[in-house]
């Protein structure tokens, strides 16, 4: 029979006997205050390699539209709240008409994103109905301006780059660390929608 002080020592030893003599350090027990690396961490290394961007630029770039407005020259504020407005009109719009929006059954697990409170203490008040109609508006709002853009490739460029994921599925908008030429007319498309 063994005594606490030799069980807690074994626990601490942490190496397991491996056929052939050879010994291995076991992987940490649950509960246990090893450090863990941080998750974002893998995140933003896999965008660096995607994307072929530094790692501390991978941390702001989501996707490849975002990779193109930071790579775009003259007003890229402007160009990124325009993309945003898009993006949020167009999920509104789905989820308050019940369509869904995003990955279904996927098995990975979400980081969360930091919780910020509200300072302003504002409520909205709105019914469904006022909520419902004003994502419709929204959606229309920017469905009219995208498709009075000049050029028919603008607003191809736009509607792909709507549909397209983090790997641009159908619409390549960035690639070997550089805009794509559709990743050029849609910054072209985002430049006109803002002036």
């Amino acid at each position: 029979m063994t005594s606490k002080a030799q069980r807690r020592s074994r626990k601490r030893s942490r190496s397991i006997s491996l056929p052939g003599g050879e010994i291995a350090t076991a992987p940490p027990m649950q509960g246990s205050r090893e450090p863990q690396e941080d998750p974002r961490k893998v995140v933003i290394d896999a965008r660096a390699r995607v994307f072929g961007i530094k790692p501390d630029e991978a941390a702001t770039r989501g996707t490849q539209a975002d990779c193109c407005i930071a790579s775009a020259t003259g007003d890229r504020v402007a160009m990124q709240e325009a993309w945003q407005g898009i993006c949020t009109s167009r999920r509104n719009s789905r989820l308050r008409n019940g369509i869904p929006d995003g990955p279904k059954c996927s098995t990975f697990t979400m980081i969360s994103d930091a919780m910020q409170t509200d300072t302003s203490l504002t409520v909205d008040l709105r019914t469904g109905e006022e909520r419902d109609a004003a994502a419709k508006h929204a959606r229309q709002m920017w469905d009219a301006r995208i498709n009075a853009l000049p050029a028919p490739q603008m607003i191809r460029a736009i509607k792909e780059a709507l549909d397209g994921g983090i790997n641009g599925q159908g619409a390549e908008l960035w690639a070997d660390g550089k805009p794509t030429t559709r990743g050029a007319v849609f910054v072209a498309a985002l430049r006109a929608l803002t002036n």
